[in-house]
């Protein structure tokens, strides 16, 4: 996606390009965004109008600019100003919920978060550059809140009074240029102060870690479904959902939790389901590589299967589909499980199960079952969909199985 004026900046799924430098939204820790439009006049003559606005992403401790177009006479334009604020409002909805995070770990860790050389502390005093300029929770502080300033009036103090305020007790100004969205949602959380006709973002579960969660907590139930936990099948959910540090930072927390809690299907999925309630191939895929987790060992136990099938109702996965990841995995759905895996995955009947096909359908049914298969697991289509790169790699596995079973048929 583009945004008029910003012709070297190009918006992805997962990242932003700018002059070709690629940056994960993921990676970006804080925004600075300013922006402000003076009325000029020449002897109380309006003549026009200027415009200043900056805008700089910092990603691992350094300080990036996007910078609009350049006009012809030089100078922020209009049309750049636009620009600059509605790229401001996209990523700051995108990066909100991470960078909103980083400062609640900071609360939870230090009892207070820092922005800027600026510290709030839990219990409400404010500290800039080190010396305090005040205490929100204060009830003789009026704050008020312009664009890019959050200023504390105290209200005067009587004669009795002033020997109980704070030393170098005074009106402060706090800059609102770094992080402007999370320093209100955490006055709000921390403090219980809202400003009139002020919207506050609300932070928001990503799609990612909805799916990774989903993985660790059923894949930690799975794992323990036979009476023990077998290496084999933690380094196949590693592998086949390619579970590291980056994907979930406290993943083994999560799985160790799991593993000792042992939730119902329904309870792990709810969130999964209502994620992904349009996205049947990421529930394929995420089946399928839940299959491929328990056949690790070497055997699917009844207990193992009884939990994905479980799964799989509750995604309201359907029948069909069902069987196709049931022989794409080399299960054989009438007995179980098949003797020899390979031997049930290679046979007529697995692969036009593949096809979601059964019986002796003819080669152009076959090849009609394909293509609308292909078409549906294609990377292009399942982008053009809005799926994410890791959702889509899922989604490939069973495609390239799609790929096996329609070559050996034809």
């Amino acid at each position: 996606m583009k945004i008029a004026g910003l012709s070297r900046v190009e918006w992805r799924d997962t990242e932003l390009l700018i002059a070709q430098q690629s940056i994960a939204y993921d990676s970006i820790e804080s925004i600075y965004f300013i922006a402000v439009v003076t009325q000029n006049k020449v002897s109380g003559i309006s003549v026009g109008k200027s415009y200043q606005a900056e805008l700089r992403l910092r990603c691992a401790d350094s300080w990036i600019e996007i910078k609009p177009d350049t006009r012809m006479f030089g100078g922020l334009g209009q049309a750049g100003f636009e620009a600059l604020h509605k790229a401001y409002g996209i990523l700051a909805e995108m990066t909100f919920t991470n960078r909103v995070e980083t400062y609640e770990s900071q609360v939870a860790q230090r009892n207070y978060f820092d922005v800027a050389g600026v510290q709030f502390h839990r219990n409400g005093h404010v500290f800039d550059q080190g010396r305090e300029v005040g205490n929100l929770r204060d009830p003789r502080l009026a704050l008020c809140l312009s664009p890019f300033e959050l200023a504390g009036v105290r209200k005067k103090a009587s004669p009795w009074e002033r020997p109980r305020m704070p030393l170098g007790a005074r009106d402060f100004t706090i800059p609102l240029t770094i992080d402007k969205d999370c320093i209100l949602y955490l006055v709000r959380s921390l403090y219980g102060i809202t400003f009139p006709n002020t919207p506050i973002p609300e932070k928001r579960l990503s799609r990612h870690r909805i799916f990774y969660e989903a993985v660790l907590r059923l894949g930690a139930v799975l794992a323990k479904a036979d009476g023990r936990v077998d290496a084999r099948e933690i380094t196949q959910l590693k592998r086949f959902f390619r579970l590291d540090e980056q994907a979930l930072p406290d993943a083994g927390r999560i799985f160790k939790n799991e593993v000792a809690a042992r939730s119902a299907p329904s309870d792990i999925l709810a969130a999964f389901g209502d994620a992904f309630a349009d996205a049947n191939e990421v529930k394929e895929g995420f089946v399928f590589g839940m299959l491929l987790v328990a056949l690790a060992d070497g055997q699917l136990h009844r207990a193992e299967f009884d939990l994905i099938q479980s799964a799989a109702t509750f995604l309201r996965l359907g029948d069909a589909a069902f069987a196709r990841v049931l022989a794409a995995a080399g299960v054989d759905p009438n007995g179980f499980v098949g003797d020899d895996a390979g031997a049930a995955q290679g046979s007529r009947a697995a692969y036009l199960r593949i096809l979601g096909l059964e019986g002796d359908p003819s080669p152009h049914q076959i090849q009609q079952a394909y293509k609308r298969l292909i078409k549906r697991y294609h990377p292009d289509v399942l982008r053009g969909q809005g799926m994410l790169e890791d959702e889509i790699a899922k989604a490939g596995q069973l495609l390239a199985t799609i790929n096996t079973a329609y070559a050996a048929l034809r």
